[in-house]
């Protein structure tokens, strides 16, 4: 039984590691260990087994609401601009809950 359908595996969006989150806003691993373990004014995250994951979305929504949008350019690069690498997507995560 599938979690959920081929056309939604397509349109899900990948999963940034802990490592990606660093590139992308420019901050060290110890800021985002410090924000996931004080859920620092909600900020978004999940865990797959024991690892950190983060979908770009819901980390720059975050940014906009806590920094602002001046916050979000302040910190994050535009996410075109980042090596390419291979990514899990939430896809590939939900087959592997199968």
């Amino acid at each position: 039984m599938s979690i959920v359908s081929g056309q939604e595996c397509r349109r899900l969006e990948p999963l940034l590691s802990i490592q990606d989150l660093c590139v992308w806003l420019n901050i060290s691993r110890k800021t985002i260990y410090v924000w996931t373990s004080q859920h620092h004014n909600g900020f978004p995250f999940f865990k797959v087994g024991k690892h950190l994951r983060f979908r770009a979305s819901e980390v720059e929504a975050w940014l906009r609401k806590y920094h602002g949008s001046a916050g979000v350019r302040e910190f994050a690069q535009p996410m075109d601009s980042m090596p390419p690498k291979n990514v899990r997507s939430e896809s590939t995560v939900a087959a592997s809950v199968q």
